[in-house]
């Protein structure tokens, strides 16, 4: 016995292609989520609006991801979409791929969480594209020769964005010690503090400080081009550690400002650094759909540290 996929083609009793739930809040959206879905051999159980998304969401079975396009700036209809399609994302862990505007990111951030969810701030059909391939290969691999359907440049670019955010997080996570005089410079040594050997207790530097390098990082960026100095991880670390020295709130949206680099991939660190225990979410107790971001206790310890032994040693980093 046979019968016919959602995209037209012959199959056996048991279709085994992802299968996908699509959600839009405009017709242009729909069009492209599900052109994308149907050319990466995927099929499609349900597709409507926000209004209805969370009644797909729960319904369909055997679920293997979710799409969501969000254009319109009226993001409260998509809320209860989006907090069960994350919450589902996780239960079954299984890849959430939102593409939205500048306008709704911090609505759309409020909703989401976990490791599963990949925002895509203002994304092409290639992005959309390859945040698929990488979700559904996570979870089971794909036809052998995705890449060659996909933009193989953006595809490597993820792939080094990846590699930069692991090496990275090592090197936070890392167990060695500290080398007594060691200079104080640059990433890994500006976050030799965050290390696990217990840290004498630092006062906080004064926020001028912190804002004057933040102003000299952006200065390089007049005379070179921004992305041979990009570093999203310390440009963020500096703008919440100086915001928590001023008792300030940092919006996502925000946040992806101070990181000088694309919102994507800006929001991808954020989530890279969150479950690293770097950074905190917290709701904001005047508005019930939006969310801040802090530095944890740990992080906050370790740039009060940087900066004591920075001045210490009479040195400027930036």
């Amino acid at each position: 016995m046979t019968h016919l996929t959602s995209n037209g083609g012959q199959a056996g009793a048991y279709d085994s292609s992802p299968n996908l739930v699509l959600i839009a809040d405009n017709e242009a959206g729909a069009s492209r989520l599900r052109t994308i879905a149907l050319g990466m051999g995927c099929r499609i159980s349900g597709q409507g609006g926000p209004m209805d998304g969370a009644n797909l969401v729960e319904q369909a079975a055997g679920l293997d991801g979710i799409m969501v396009d969000l254009a319109s700036q009226d993001g409260l209809r998509a809320d209860r979409a989006l907090s069960v399609a994350s919450a589902r994302a996780e239960a079954d862990r299984i890849p959430l791929i939102i593409s939205t505007s500048w306008a709704q990111l911090d609505q759309v951030v409020t909703w989401t969480h976990g490791a599963k969810t990949d925002i895509l701030v203002d994304a092409d059909d290639a992005e959309l594209a390859v945040s698929l391939a990488f979700g559904l290969n996570a979870r089971r691999p794909l036809v052998a020769d995705v890449a060659t359907e996909l933009d193989a440049i953006r595809l490597q670019r993820l792939a080094d964005e990846v590699s930069r955010i692991a090496k990275a997080l090592s090197s936070l996570t890392s167990h060695d010690n500290e080398v007594p005089g060691a200079r104080v410079s640059g990433l890994s040594d500006a976050l030799q503090s965050f290390r696990s050997a217990p840290q004498p207790e630092v006062s906080a530097p004064d926020a001028r400080e912190v804002r004057g390098m933040i102003r000299l990082r952006r200065l390089r960026d007049r005379f070179f081009e921004r992305d041979l100095f990009a570093d999203p991880a310390w440009d963020m670390l500096l703008d919440l550690t100086a915001a928590r020295i001023e008792q300030a709130e940092v919006a996502v949206s925000s946040l992806c400002i101070a990181a000088a680099v694309p919102p994507t991939t800006a929001l991808r660190w954020i989530k890279a650094m969150t479950d690293q225990g770097l950074f905190e979410r917290c709701a904001d107790p005047d508005d019930g759909r939006r969310i801040f971001i802090r530095l944890s206790d740990r992080a906050a310890r370790g740039m009060y540290g940087f900066f004591d032994a920075m001045k210490r040693q009479g040195g400027l980093a930036v």
